[in-house]
């Protein structure tokens, strides 16, 4: 999905590792799920200055991310099918509308909201091309369609 093209502070460290693509992206998309995890993790401090400062860093960093991909996803060198695009760019905005949502006011729904969004895709990503066709795979857990109404 990226081409990590002038998106140092999310893709670096993990670029020195030698990974690119798909992978890269996995990882990525597992990192900013598991910062966000941390934060839900410490819920129940939340309204201390440290809880909501850790929320802040795991939201933006998340949003860069989903920044990098907008930015890709637009670019017409992006060879992903035109479908594809606009389905993965719907979903960036909603990540954004989220994301603005719980800085605004944290909301422990909105988070796993966007952490099961990661997840899953990387979980979709990290499949071999051949098996997202088949039956059972590439599911999302039970009432994944109810916590992606919170956002709207």
């Amino acid at each position: 999905m990226s081409n990590s093209q002038g998106s140092a502070p999310v893709y670096e460290p993990i670029q020195k590792d030698g990974l690119e693509g798909r992978a890269l992206d996995v990882v990525v998309l597992l990192k900013a799920a598991h910062r966000l995890e941390s934060v839900l993790q410490q819920w129940d401090s939340i309204d201390s200055r440290e809880a909501l400062e850790a929320l802040a860093e795991a939201l933006h960093y998340n949003q860069r991310l989903w920044t990098i991909y907008q930015t890709d996803l637009a670019s017409q060198a992006t060879p992903l099918p035109r479908d594809l695009r606009r389905n993965l760019l719907i979903l960036s905005n909603y990540i954004d509308r989220c994301t603005m949502q719980v800085l605004a006011a944290p909301d422990r729904a909105k988070v796993r909201t966007l952490i099961d969004i990661n997840r899953q895709l990387a979980e979709g990503l990290a499949e071999k091309p051949g098996d997202a066709a088949k039956p059972g795979s590439a599911t999302g857990p039970a009432g994944e369609e109810d916590s992606f109404e919170l956002c709207l």
